[in-house]
Parts: C-alpha cells; sequence; structure tokens
C-alpha cells in the first residue's frame, strides 16, 4: 500500500469495461461505477487516491464526496498527463506515491522522480483481488452473525 495513489483516470476507465458503447452517456456511467468501486476499495489502496481526468473529454457528473479519494477534471486546455506529472513531481516525498496509467512517456517521467508505477491492468487485476477478498470477509461475518439455512449452500439461480 502506498499513502498516495495517483490514477490516469480515463487510461484506467477505457480498460474497465470494454463491453458498453464508448458515447457519453456510457463514459459517464462507467465512469461513476469506477470511483465507487475505486471508493470501496480505497482502504486497500492507499491513504489517499487522486483520480485525474481530462477534463475536456466528458461532463462531470455528479460530484463524489469522500475525504480521501479526489476527483480531478482538468481544465480545457490541459492534460491529465500533464496534472499527473506535476502532482507527482512537486510532492516533498515521490517515494510515497504510486502512479497507475497506461500511458508509457508519463509512468516513465514519475519513475525518473522517483514514483512507482503501475500498468492500468496490473492495478485492475489487484483491485478484482481486492474485491473479492473483501467480498469473502464480508460473506464469512454474516454468516457467523446469524444461524446456516439451506437457503445459504443453494442460493437462487
Amino acid at each position: 500500500m502506498h499513502p498516495w495513489v495517483i490514477i490516469d483516470g480515463f487510461n484506467l476507465l477505457h480498460r474497465w469495461d470494454t463491453n458498453l458503447p464508448n458515447n457519453s452517456e456510457a463514459i459517464n456511467l462507467r465512469r461513476e461505477a469506477m470511483v465507487l468501486e475505486i471508493a470501496a476499495c480505497r482502504p486497500q489502496l492507499g491513504n489517499k487516491v487522486t483520480l485525474v481526468f481530462d477534463g475536456k473529454s466528458a461532463e462531470q457528473g455528479t460530484p463524489f464526496r469522500d475525504q480521501r479519494l479526489e476527483l480531478i477534471f482538468t481544465e480545457a486546455r490541459q492534460s491529465a498527463d500533464a496534472v499527473i506529472e506535476q502532482l507527482a513531481t512537486q510532492y516533498s516525498k515521490p517515494e510515497d506515491i504510486m502512479v497507475v496509467s497506461s500511458d508509457r512517456m508519463i509512468l516513465d517521467q514519475v519513475s525518473s522522480a522517483g514514483c512507482s508505477v503501475q500498468s492500468c491492468s496490473l492495478f485492475l487485476d489487484g483491485l478484482r483481488r481486492s474485491q473479492h477478498s473483501v467480498q469473502r470477509t464480508q460473506t464469512r461475518s454474516r454468516l457467523k452473525s446469524k444461524p446456516s439455512t439451506l437457503g445459504d449452500y443453494f442460493p437462487d439461480p
């Protein structure tokens, strides 16, 4: 776990759910679903998670409020890559930061500044494993809190 995880939002979103169309409504719905999933796993990811989105690419949607999950939408003339690089290189302890992107150039830039880096694919794999772990823990605690019934072992299809 890193104290601060900075994620290239649209870069991750394009790998999130490739089965949905790429119109603006679907993109907004996918982004909101992705943010909620990341928020649910945030304790396993880092003390603070920042998702940076290109502001020119989509509407901002519903504001998300969480002290440890920050959403940044760039200005129209500014790229998410530029903001990520600025955040990572101006922080006093870049070794505390992990940057998630599939853009090789931004990963090379922040890595040379001392940040850890991870591809979106590896991040998604880890996030999904984390989600399964959280779900198993929640299921176990529910099962311990009440007596088992046949329905617990043979759920409805």
